[in-house]
């Protein structure tokens, strides 16, 4: 019997905020057509005893329910305020039947985001006063800039700006 082996593993969502949910996945192929258990360890250090080398405190997550061949491991691990930082945690996969596990493959590690982005600036044309400055009729050329920082290290994918209801909260916009 062949141990089996984890062709790639990969995690998502990353960065993922602390208190939220990360999700590993693994392809991988026993040549034997043996069922695995799935574990993501915090080293490289093969799985003993139905958990990672160390115990839970160098576990991120495990599947022990038996994983058929053919189809992708999965675990999920809920991420912790002291996981953030601006390097990313390191975790090492393993696939393992009942007669051995697979070498560790590792992952390029996943970021934890605590720390939100923050708006420095936020201007709008000189000269407008509310409501006027978003009146489509005469002022059609406004122009809105802001300026973020991201201390966090998530790399911030998108800035929205949404337009607020009305003062009368009725949907129609008003004039003045």
């Amino acid at each position: 019997n062949q141990a089996p082996s984890i062709s790639q593993v990969s995690d998502s969502p990353d960065p993922v905020k602390a208190n939220a949910q990360i999700t590993f996945t693994a392809q991988w192929n026993d040549a034997d057509g043996d069922s695995v258990a799935f574990f993501v360890c915090k080293n490289n250090q093969s799985p003993t005893g139905g958990d990672c080398s160390g115990g839970a405190a160098n576990r991120w997550c495990r599947n022990v329910t038996a994983v058929s061949s053919g189809t992708n491991a999965a675990c999920s691990y809920t991420t912790q305020a002291l996981d953030q930082g601006t390097s990313p945690n390191a975790y090492h996969a393993f696939v393992c039947d009942l007669n051995g596990c697979s070498v560790a493959k590792q992952g390029d590690g996943f970021l934890v985001d605590a720390t939100p982005p923050v708006i420095r600036t936020f201007e709008r044309d000189a000269g407008d006063v509310p409501p006027n400055w978003i009146n489509n009729t005469t002022n059609t050329g406004a122009t809105v800039s802001w300026s973020v920082l991201d201390s966090g290290g998530s790399n911030l994918k998108q800035i929205e700006i949404w337009r607020a209801k009305d003062a009368n909260g009725d949907g129609v916009l008003q004039s003045t």
